[in-house]
Formats: structure tokens, C-alpha cells, sequence
């Protein structure tokens, strides 16, 4: 028992002691013309075979990234029902095939915003397509969001922008590694964590104890951060 304390207190010194590294800034690899373009194909091949569209490799330019297009045009369709109000922006991106599966339905992400509460200083370490944490700040919080991939971080900052969000903020980390070095502070049970195991899917908001052992340095660093 000593042992573990003497352990937890040397990690704890050890995190006020390491700084923070300045993170790199997060932009799409698209200059604002290119982006132009992408919007305008997916606009008019919204109804097109995606698939089709990249076997027929046809674009409007030599450099015009199809694939990516043609991501934006599958996963529109597939989170049509799912987050319709977020793709009323035409300028409004997914990062990746599988992203619009795994985002939260819109529903589900304004009542987690209602449930968090109002004014808040909220936190979500896996953003992912970030509808949680756009949510929960267009619904007047202030939010971090994390994700390990700096190409998902960069298309979150993209459509918080997009959205108008101000209040998000976006940083390409991993989210256990960051909290370890970062003297931010949130409000209770603020935090969203999405397990990557599929048995263990689904979004979860720090628990009231740490179930497991797996968990107890997160939950060490959820309480020093305010979240539990």
C-alpha cells in the first residue's frame, strides 16, 4: 500500500514537472480553392455510386483528391438519418469511411449536453467526428477535444468552424498522455470516453468508482483534473 502511494505521488510530481510540448497546427491538407471543388463535386454526384465514381477516375483536375470525395459522398449518405443537422453545412467534412458509423447520433449528443449540464468546461478524449463535443459546445459549454489522429483533429477544427463553435478546442494527443501533462481543470463528469473495443462500445462518462485496474491511472488523473 505505501508503495503504490509513493508511486502515485513521484507520477504526480512528474506531471507538473514535464511541460507541455506546443502542438503543431491542425490544417486540411486543401488550400481553399481545392475546397471549393470538393464541395461542388459532392453536391453534384450527392446521388452517384461512390465506388463507381472512383473506378471511373474521372475529376476535375489532375490534383483533385477523388478518394477523399468520395468519402464525403458515401458518408453523407450513411449519417444522412444520423446527424442531419450538421450536414445542412455543405463545407461540413468526415475524415474517414468508418467515421460516420461510429459517430453519435445527434439526438444522443444534445441529450449528453442537457445531462452534463449548461457553462461548463467539458472534455472528450476520443473526438473522433466530434459531434459530442460540437454539441455540448454549441449548447453554450466549453469544450476540449482530443484525438490521437491529427488528421480527425484537423477536420473537427474544420467543421467547429464550420458550425460556428468558438467555445471547441481541438488537439491532436493522446488524451491519457495529455491529461498527464496538462494543468487543466473540468467540471465533474464532464468527460466523454469512447471505448475502442467493440464489446466494450458505446460513449461512457467517467464512472462514480474505477471498476477495474485497467482504469485506475485514468481515474487517478480524472480526479486531479476535477472529472471524478
Amino acid at each position: 500500500m505505501k508503495k503504490c502511494v509513493i508511486i502515485i505521488i513521484f507520477n504526480y510530481i512528474c506531471i507538473f514537472m514535464d511541460p507541455k510540448q506546443p502542438q503543431a497546427p491542425l490544417t486540411l491538407p486543401y488550400h481553399d480553392d481545392m475546397l471549393e471543388a470538393i464541395y461542388r463535386f459532392v453536391e453534384e454526384h450527392r446521388n452517384a455510386d461512390a465506388t463507381r465514381l472512383l473506378l471511373s477516375g474521372k475529376t476535375p483536375c489532375a490534383e483533385f483528391p477523388l478518394r477523399f470525395a468520395a468519402v464525403q459522398i458515401d458518408c453523407r449518405r450513411k449519417a444522412a438519418a444520423k446527424i442531419p443537422d450538421f450536414l445542412r453545412h455543405r463545407e461540413f467534412l468526415f475524415p474517414d469511411a468508418i467515421s460516420s458509423e461510429q459517430a453519435s447520433h445527434q439526438a444522443v449528443a444534445r441529450y449528453n449536453a442537457v445531462v452534463t449540464g449548461n457553462a461548463i468546461k467539458a472534455l472528450d478524449m476520443t473526438a473522433g467526428l466530434g459531434i459530442d463535443a460540437l454539441t455540448s459546445a454549441l449548447s453554450g459549454n466549453t469544450v476540449t477535444a482530443i484525438d490521437l489522429d491529427a488528421r480527425k483533429a484537423a477536420v473537427l477544427l474544420h467543421n467547429a468552424m464550420v458550425a460556428a463553435a468558438p467555445s471547441l478546442t481541438v488537439t491532436a494527443a493522446d488524451s491519457v498522455e495529455w491529461l498527464k501533462g496538462s494543468r487543466e481543470r473540468f467540471d465533474p463528469y464532464s468527460s466523454i470516453r469512447r471505448d475502442v473495443r467493440p464489446e466494450e462500445g458505446g460513449s461512457m462518462r467517467f464512472p462514480t468508482a474505477c471498476p477495474t485496474s485497467r482504469q485506475s491511472w485514468t481515474c487517478f488523473l480524472a480526479m486531479r483534473h476535477g472529472l471524478w
